[in-house]
């Protein structure tokens, strides 16, 4: 019996509303268990504090330098050999453009 206007939203209604049609929030519907409005709110604070911590940024430099660089490891890294340890065959110049 809810009106199409509310049905996504029940809990909307006003309160004469509601117990008119014979659906109180909290009492014949259940009412709703998250705030999304703070809970939205509540995240957007929780990253902007987490991206301006010096952790993220230590972690940023260390993640880049580990994959974000464009040198080649020494010739006898395991970084180069792989985790089997064999070398990898190298790719012609050719190759390598179809890849990236």
């Amino acid at each position: 019996r809810v009106p199409d206007s509310f049905v996504h939203a029940p809990w909307l209604l006003p309160e004469g509303q509601q117990e008119s049609l014979g659906c109180r929030i909290g009492r014949d519907y259940p009412a709703p268990i998250v705030d999304h409005a703070r809970a939205v709110t509540h995240a957007r604070a929780r990253i902007a504090e987490v991206r301006r911590s010096p952790a993220l940024a230590a972690e940023v430099a260390r993640v880049f330098e580990r994959h974000g660089s464009r040198r080649r490891p020494p010739a006898g890294s395991r970084a180069r050999r792989g985790r089997s340890g064999a070398t990898p065959p190298s790719l012609t110049e050719d190759r390598q453009l179809t890849l990236f």
